[in-house]
């Protein structure tokens, strides 16, 4: 339900950023997510922090 409000919310302000990803794996509980570059990873991190 996270992920999904927080998804919502980015698409309202135009579109997901990376930042915005970074913002979301650190509330999912993601360590250190600031040293996390491509967006693909930080999905995948997000995807795995959810489950």
């Amino acid at each position: 339900m996270l992920v999904t409000a927080y998804l919502s919310l980015f698409e309202e302000d135009g579109g997901i950023t990376k930042a915005n990803l970074k913002q979301l794996a650190k509330v999912m509980g993601v360590e250190n997510p600031e040293n996390i570059t491509q967006p693909t990873e930080l999905v995948r991190v997000i995807q795995n922090a959810s489950q």
